[in-house]
């Protein structure tokens, strides 16, 4: 059972990716880049974050997608999500 808060941070999402980065696997995330007229999500902090995890660079984070008002085209996200491990895949929906 997750009982929230717990100060125990080990399992962390951010910190179990930075220690496989750190093991020399190769994790890409690609994260829903919001428009803060309508939601902030702090995407762009959770990029940095990431990024940071990874002493050895290993860990690259897409920002998907840009929106542009004048071409009239919004994308949205819902709560797909993809795991890849190890040339393993896994998908959560």
């Amino acid at each position: 059972m997750l009982i929230r808060p717990t100060d125990d941070e080990t399992f962390r999402v951010d910190n179990l990716l930075g220690k496989l980065a750190d093991e020399d696997v190769r994790v890409y995330v690609m994260i829903f880049k919001e428009d803060s007229f309508a939601i902030g999500l702090s995407s762009l902090y959770t990029k940095r974050i990431l990024i940071g995890k990874s002493e050895n660079g290993f860990i690259k984070v897409i920002c998907h997608t840009d929106h542009y008002p004048a071409s009239g085209v919004f994308l949205w996200s819902h709560h797909e999500k993809n795991s890849y491990y190890r040339s393993k895949n896994c998908i959560c929906r």
